[in-house]
């Protein structure tokens, strides 16, 4: 009986450490999923800022330039 009852403990800590596992895996991902985003959007904020840089520097925009539609996206 006792020793039915440590296999039984064996297993169930082996499903234990398994779901931790998962989990793991889970949160590494996660992780580089939300870096990867991050990345993304500091990509876009330097395009866009060096897009209107050069737009202003150009003339092509003059200073009353509305960059309050900006705020639209």
């Amino acid at each position: 009986m006792k020793i039915e009852c440590m296999e039984n403990n064996k297993i169930i800590m082996s499903m234990e450490q398994q779901f931790g596992e998962v989990i793991d895996i889970i949160l590494q991902h996660k992780g580089r999923a939300s870096r990867a985003v991050n990345n993304e959007l500091l990509y876009t904020a330097w395009h866009v800022g060096g897009y209107v840089s050069a737009k202003l520097k150009s003339e092509e925009w003059g200073s009353k330039v509305e960059l309050k539609r900006l705020r639209l996206i």
